[in-house]
């Protein structure tokens, strides 16, 4: 199903019942997506984007191709590497 919910936006809560909502961490309103880079929360206001690999492949010839989504979410404020880092250094 594409689109948006068709769902009721206002739901009374239960005695006991909690909710969950996510803030957008540059100024703490309701968030619409997550950075895909680091996980905090941002709202239509403050979502950036930037390309995000998701796979590298090697091709049937040897060369490098990569799987990337061109408009990825991201926060604006964590800074992913641009070259890649040995797993143990990420790892300590």
């Amino acid at each position: 199903m594409h689109g948006k919910s068709k769902g009721p936006r206002n739901h009374e809560r239960t005695p006991g019942e909690r909710t969950l909502s996510m803030e957008c961490w540059h100024c703490e309103r309701p968030a619409h997506a997550v950075c895909c880079f680091c996980g905090r929360a941002v709202c239509k206001q403050h979502v950036k984007e930037m390309p995000n690999v998701v796979a590298v492949l090697t091709g049937k010839s040897g060369d490098q191709q990569a799987l990337a989504v061109p408009n990825a979410v991201w926060c604006g404020i964590c800074r992913p590497n641009e070259e890649p880092v040995s797993l143990k250094d990420v790892l300590k």
